[in-house]
């Protein structure tokens, strides 16, 4: 799996980014653009760096035409990660592969650090897929 966010143009006066994100495994591929604050991946950054070990529940980020949600999938510690992208037909790319713990973290620390308010491109793939 891999996920690539963009900021792609940021408007001072509102302080909304127009971010693209780009996901895809194996099978599926999704691009979709959407309007959000700038510091709209920060509470689901520091819910991912406590995931699973501080906190089990499921973590979620949700805007406009993308979801990704990062969940247990059983008790010994398998995780899963659905990514759903809807662009403005209705026209959907839905998938669901499994995820490392490490590697989740580092994509934690790679939306903490990074300043959406100027262009900017993180890119995350997943070791086990």
């Amino acid at each position: 799996m891999k996920i690539i966010i963009r900021s792609l143009r940021f408007d001072p006066d509102d302080k909304l980014v127009l971010y693209e994100v780009v996901a895809e495994n194996k099978y599926f591929k999704g691009t979709v653009e959407f309007y959000e604050y700038s510091d709209a991946f920060d509470e689901f950054s520091k819910q991912l760096e406590k995931f699973p070990f501080e906190s089990s529940q499921p973590v979620i980020y949700s805007a406009d035409g993308f979801n990704l949600n990062v969940s247990l999938a059983s008790p010994t510690g398998h995780i899963n990660v659905k990514v759903v992208i809807k662009d403005d037909t209705g026209d959907k790319v839905s998938f669901t592969d499994t995820a490392d713990t490490n590697s989740l973290h580092r994509l934690a620390n790679q939306l903490e650090a990074v300043d959406f308010t100027v262009e900017q491109t993180i890119e995350w793939t997943d070791v086990l897929n």
